[in-house]
């Protein structure tokens, strides 16, 4: 069984002119993000460095998900699947086949599994004395196509040694503030109690019908 019987999107543009990015709309930005990883295919790259105990541990997985299916590669090549809701598997066809993994090892995958939407939370803070929200420009590339602009989530009155989470979006030409897909991500996890970045690289596969142009087709990364 093939369960990715997909084309993907064609995303061919040219710039003629520079285009502006709202930073305000960041977060419509995200939830477009969201609302296109439910619907499509999505293959993420999950770097995590941590120190626990003055012990260097690099974690690196391959997670990809479509609609109804979640696979996750470990660094040593081993692959796991799971259908919807149904267990973890050790699994090189999507959770179609294979043993079904340890609750441990199931419930480990499933926390790894998430970090991937850590982005796409709405984040709420019991600290008023950072104030609101705000979405602060860090770098922008815009003579190239696509363009790309990295924004931080930061506070109206950040803390000096804070940690903000930061976000690379995407921008072709005929793209709209609001609408644009979510690139790079770096945000915090919280195991054990200490707080450590983590990095989640995003490309896309647009499902299309299975009549369309094959000439049109291609891939966003």
């Amino acid at each position: 069984m093939n369960p990715l019987k997909y084309i993907p999107l064609a995303l061919i543009a040219s710039l003629s002119s520079l285009h502006a990015q709202d930073p305000k709309l960041a977060p419509a930005d995200l939830q477009f993000t969201k609302s296109t990883i439910e619907k499509n295919h999505l293959a993420a790259k999950v770097t995590l460095e941590v120190q626990p105990d003055n012990r260097n541990k690099d974690l690196h997985y391959k997670y990809e998900s479509y609609p109804g299916r979640e696979q996750i590669q470990a660094p040593d090549g081993t692959t796991y699947g799971r259908k919807g809701s149904m267990p973890w598997m050790n699994s090189n066809d999507w959770g179609e086949t294979g043993p079904v993994t340890n609750d441990q090892t199931g419930n480990e995958l499933t926390t790894v599994a998430r970090i991937v939407d850590l982005p796409f939370i709405v984040h709420h803070s019991s600290d008023q004395t950072q104030g609101g929200f705000v979405w602060k420009p860090i770098s922008q590339k815009k003579d190239e196509e696509p363009q790309v602009f990295t924004y931080e989530m930061s506070r109206e009155h950040p803390n000096a040694d804070g940690f903000y989470p930061q976000f690379t979006f995407i921008k072709y030409k005929d793209d709209k503030d609001g609408n644009l897909l979510l690139k790079t991500a770096i945000v915090q996890i919280k195991p054990q109690d200490t707080l450590f970045p983590v990095e989640v690289d995003y490309s896309y596969m647009f499902i299309m019908p299975a009549n369309s142009d094959p000439s049109q087709t291609g891939t966003m990364k």
